[in-house]
Order: structure tokens, then sequence, then C-alpha cells
């Protein structure tokens, strides 16, 4: 009954990274936990070690298990976008037509090279952000930046 052992691994999955307890940890079984999702190479200077307040890995850890859980899902259907099970929306045009403001977003996914990540989505704290690029050929994501909020066209970074 291959449905059933893909639930119990995807409930496996779930439970295990809801039990997390810190970034090292989260590092250490990344590839475990969340085997449709890469980090960018520059992981340590643009994501989750920035995470200081509490609840936000547990926040982090839920958003990332949906994540990977949308690329599963858009693997399946291989065809067309990902269907996300959350609010997520790109960084809009404005902020990305300003080069500095775009820098921000650049990170380099070792499936992509260098790369601007505008997808993205809220986490808690309120005014946290995690950001992605979508993988169109091999229905993954890389995560490119997790953390405070980012300087936008209407926002100034915290």
């Amino acid at each position: 009954m291959p449905d059933h052992v893909d639930r119990v691994i995807d409930d496996w999955r779930k439970s295990a990274s809801a039990k997390v307890t810190g970034v090292a940890q989260l590092i250490e079984h990344w590839e475990l936990l969340f085997p449709r999702l890469d980090l960018c190479v520059e992981y340590q200077e643009k994501t989750l070690w920035k995470l200081s307040k509490p609840g936000t890995l547990y926040s982090v850890t839920g958003r990332l298990y949906a994540l990977n859980h949308t690329c599963e899902r858009w693997a399946d259907r291989a065809e067309g976008g990902p269907e996300y099970g959350f609010r997520a929306r790109p960084e809009s045009r404005k902020t990305m037509d300003n080069k500095e403001l775009a820098r921000q977003r650049l990170a380099t996914c070792p499936r992509q090279g260098e790369v601007y990540f505008v997808m993205h989505c809220d986490i808690r704290p309120q005014g946290s952000r995690l950001y992605w690029l979508e993988n169109r050929e091999e229905h993954r994501c890389c995560i490119g930046y997790v953390g405070p909020h980012l300087e936008t066209s209407r926002h100034k970074a915290q």
C-alpha cells in the first residue's frame, strides 16, 4: 500500500519538524525533514540564524513543512505551478525594480545559481518573512531568506 506508506512518512515529517528545538538541529536534519526544499548557499547569512524571538522557529518549521508538502503535490500533478496551502505572494514589481531592494533578495540556489527570491509568506512573529524560489523543472523550492521583514518600496527594514 504505497499511499499508506507515503502518509506515514508525511506524518512522521510533520511530527519531527514540530519537535525541532534549534536552528542547528533543523539544519542537521534538513534533508530528512524537507526533501523537496533546498537552502541557498548563503543560508548562514540570509536565513534561520536570525530567529531569536520566541515561537519563530516553530512558525518557520511549520511553513517549511507546508512548503515541502506543496512541492510534493506539485510533483504529483507535474503540470502548472504550485498550489500553496497558505498565503504566498510574489514581491511587488516596484520593489524588484529598485536595484538596492532587489539585491536584498539575491542569493545562490545550489541547483539554479544566483537568483532573486521573490515568492514569500509571513511567519510569526508579525513582520517576519520567508522567501523562496520555485524550481519549475524539478518541482522544488529553494529557501533564500528567513527573518525580519526586508525593506520594500513601502516598508522600511526592521
